[in-house]
C-alpha cells in the first residue's frame, strides 16, 4: 500500500514539475543551507536544489544562508531527488552575449589555444577557448606562432550563427594595431619635439642608423646623420644592441609610426660659437680624417673640420698625393688661414704650424759653415742644392770657382754630392 502511495505521489509531483520547471531553465532562489560539498537553494520547488560549492569557489565567490542567486537547472527528475543547479551555463550564456555584442568593437578577451589547425602541412589557424566558448584565429590574424596551452588576448572580428552553433572569428593582430593606435595618441600628447627620451637599442643598421624601443608599442629611430656632429657615421661606435640610450626628439614620422631622434643634438652645435674658439693665424691641434688628391681634411673637434691643400702640407715639398706624407688618424698641428662661419668652411695649413726648415737649418749652420749637399738641378746660371729634407740652397755661377766659369757642368753635375760654404739666408733658400 505504501509503495502504491509513493508511486501516485511521484506521478503527481512529476506532472507539477513538468509544468513549472524544465532542464536548462534559468531560476532564482535563496540559499537555505549548506554542507561540506553543496549549497541548498530554495527555488520554489517541492525540494531544495543543490549547487556544488566547487563551482562557486571557481568563480572566486562564497555564499551564505540568505543569499539570493541565479543559476541554471541542469538536472531534474520525477523522483524525490534534489534538482541540480549550475552557474556554468549561465556564465556561458552571458559570455556568449558579450562576445556577440563585442564583434567589431574594442573589447579584448583572454583565451587559451586548444588546437593548432593545419592544412596540407601548413598552419592555417588556431582553435581557442574564450571561457569555454570556441573561436578561431586565422593564421594571418596571429602576431606569432603559438603552441597548445598558450594564453592569448584577442578582439572579436565576426560572429555568425549556423544552426545551434556559433562561428566566431578572433584576431590578435587587430587588437595589437588598435592598442598601438590608442597608445600612440596618448604618447603624442606627452612627447614633443626637443624632449629627451630613453630607450633600449633593438636594432643597428650600419647603413641607416639605430632603432630604439622607447615605450610599449613605440619605436624611435636615429638616422646615421644624427649620430654625431663629426664625420663618423658608424652606428656601432655609438651603441650596442641591448644598451639603453638617451636621445633628443626631432619629431614624429608622417604616419606617426615612430619618433625621429638625434644623438648629436644632445650636444651644442660646434659651429654656433666657432669664431670665439678659432682665430685666423693661430695654431691648433687636429687629427687627419680624410685624404684626397688635392689635399687633407683635419678635424679640430667633433663636427668641425678644416681643409689643408697639399701645397700647405710641407715646406718645399708638394706630394703627388697627401697619403705620401700623412695617414688617416695622424695627429698634426695646423694654423687657421681662413674661416667662413656661414658656409661652415675653414682653411688651414700644416706647414705653417711647423718651423720653416731653412730657418732651422740656418740656425744650426750659420754663415761660414761648411756643409754637404746634393746637386738637384741647374737653373738660370744657378746650381740648386738639396741640403736636407725641405731645405734647398743655391750657388750662383760666380761662386762656383775663383776662375771665370763658361759652362757650369764643367764644375758640378746634377746628382753630385759636394761640400759648400754657407754665405747667408735668402728668403726660403740658403745662399
Amino acid at each position: 500500500m505504501t509503495n502504491e502511495f509513493e508511486k501516485l505521489l511521484e506521478e503527481y509531483l512529476g506532472k507539477e514539475e513538468e509544468i513549472q520547471f524544465q532542464r536548462g531553465q534559468i531560476v532564482k532562489g535563496t540559499v537555505v543551507a549548506e554542507d561540506d560539498n553543496n549549497y541548498y537553494v530554495d527555488i520554489g520547488y517541492k525540494i531544495e536544489a543543490v549547487l556544488p560549492k566547487e563551482e562557486v569557489q571557481q568563480e572566486g565567490k562564497e555564499l551564505k544562508v540568505g543569499d539570493e542567486i541565479e543559476a541554471v537547472l541542469v538536472k531534474i527528475t520525477n523522483k524525490l531527488q534534489n534538482p541540480r543547479l549550475s552557474l556554468k551555463p549561465l556564465k556561458l550564456k552571458k559570455l556568449t552575449e558579450e562576445i556577440k555584442s563585442a564583434a567589431g568593437k574594442f573589447k579584448p578577451f583572454e583565451a587559451t589555444v586548444e588546437r593548432i589547425i593545419e592544412k596540407d602541412g601548413k598552419r592555417v589557424g588556431y582553435l581557442i577557448s574564450i571561457g569555454g566558448i570556441k573561436a578561431l584565429i586565422p593564421a594571418q590574424e596571429a602576431v606569432k606562432e603559438h603552441g597548445v596551452g598558450d594564453k592569448v588576448k584577442v578582439l572579436i572580428l565576426d560572429v555568425r550563427q549556423r544552426g545551434k552553433q556559433l562561428r566566431i572569428t578572433a584576431s590578435e593582430r587587430k587588437l595589437e594595431e588598435l592598442e598601438r593606435k590608442r597608445l600612440i595618441e596618448k604618447y603624442k600628447k606627452q612627447i614633443k619635439e626637443g624632449d629627451i627620451v630613453e630607450g633600449k637599442v633593438i636594432k643597428i643598421d650600419p647603413n641607416k642608423g639605430i632603432t630604439l624601443a622607447v615605450k610599449k608599442a613605440l619605436r624611435g629611430f636615429i638616422p646615421i646623420r644624427e649620430l654625431s656632429w663629426g664625420r663618423n657615421r658608424n652606428p656601432y661606435d655609438y651603441a650596442e644592441v641591448g644598451e639603453r640610450l638617451k636621445a633628443k626628439v626631432l619629431g614624429w614620422s608622417k604616419d606617426d609610426a615612430f619618433l625621429y631622434l638625434s644623438l648629436k643634438q644632445l650636444k651644442p652645435n660646434p659651429w654656433e660659437n666657432i669664431e670665439e674658439k678659432y682665430k685666423v693665424g693661430e695654431k691648433y691641434p687636429a687629427r687627419v680624417v680624410g685624404l684626397i688628391d688635392k689635399g687633407v681634411f683635419v678635424e679640430l673637434e667633433e663636427g668641425v673640420e678644416a681643409y689643408v691643400p697639399k701645397t700647405e702640407i710641407a715646406w718645399n715639398i708638394v706630394p703627388e698625393h697627401p697619403k705620401d706624407l700623412l695617414e688617416k688618424g695622424q695627429k698634426v698641428e695646423v694654423v687657421i688661414t681662413r674661416l667662413d662661419k656661414e658656409k661652415k668652411r675653414i682653411g688651414a695649413s700644416i706647414k705653417k704650424a711647423q718651423p720653416k726648415p731653412w730657418e732651422a737649418y740656418y740656425d744650426q749652420h750659420p754663415a761660414g759653415s761648411v756643409v754637404k749637399g746634393k746637386v738637384v738641378s741647374i737653373e738660370n746660371n744657378r746650381v740648386i742644392v738639396e741640403l736636407a729634407p725641405g731645405v734647398l740652397g743655391f750657388v750662383t755661377k760666380g761662386n762656383l770657382s775663383w776662375l771665370p766659369v763658361k759652362n757650369i757642368e764643367d764644375i758640378v753635375k746634377v746628382g753630385a754630392e759636394r761640400e759648400f760654404m754657407v754665405l747667408g739666408l735668402s728668403r726660403d733658400q740658403i745662399r
